[in-house]
């Protein structure tokens, strides 16, 4: 005689809030993908958001890199002006190396 085992009925699990993904969550998403970018602060306080890109040096294969993914973030969010900015941090930690009132959003 074979004896079947019977299934338990699964529970229902409730759905999971998904937070909404907005800008920042893009800008972090993208440039960590640029190995030269240290860190990204952005000011939003104006119309247009800026974003400061901290790199240790300038160099052509990483700014071209990092050009790329700002353009992923525009066409992400079309409808959010974005300035973009490239600075070196100059030997300073790249924690502090942004701008006065800046917002870090990405740190290596």
């Amino acid at each position: 005689m074979i004896v079947k085992k019977k299934t338990k009925p699964r529970k229902s699990s409730k759905p999971k809030a998904r937070r909404r993904v907005d800008w920042r969550d893009a800008i972090r998403r993208y440039f960590a993908k640029v190995p030269g970018v240290d860190a990204v602060f952005v000011n939003a306080l104006s119309e247009a958001v800026h974003v400061y890109s901290i790199v240790e040096k300038y160099e052509d294969e990483s700014c071209e890199q990092l050009m790329k993914q700002e353009s992923k973030v525009e066409k992400a969010f079309p409808k959010v002006p974005f300035e973009f900015h490239t600075r070196a941090h100059q030997g300073r930690k790249p924690s502090e190396s942004g701008p006065w009132g800046a917002e870090l959003v990405y740190l290596r």
